[in-house]
């Protein structure tokens, strides 16, 4: 959180956090808060459940056109790596490994 976010917020004698305001005139997002949606939104989730997500994680009502809108931020960066010319030759490297319990000065170790 900034410091330009703290404003937003009060501390009751309960020691309980609660909103004082809109917040309007304050910053709209926080650090990470795209990556959020993208991450959520690359894992299946559909913009309406991302809005109730944020809604019960966060207690933030966002409109599903605004989840959209960052989703579609993105999307001209995805296009362009999805159409980049590929190289040719792709190095493979393959790995295998055995894990055997062997008996070391009288224990038995991986």
């Amino acid at each position: 959180m900034r410091a330009t976010d703290v404003s937003l917020f009060m501390r009751h004698r309960a020691s309980a956090w609660a909103r004082t305001g809109s917040g309007a005139g304050g910053p709209r997002r926080w650090d990470g808060f795209d990556e959020t949606i993208l991450a959520l939104y690359a894992r299946g989730m559909t913009t309406r459940d991302i809005q109730s997500f944020l809604r019960k994680k966060y207690d933030i009502d966002v409109s599903h056109e605004f989840v959209s809108s960052v989703c579609e931020s993105v999307s001209a960066g995805v296009q362009e790596w999805r159409t980049r010319p590929l190289q040719a030759v792709w190095p493979i490297l393959y790995l295998d490994a055995l894990f055997l319990k062997v008996r070391d000065e009288g224990r038995v170790v991986k």
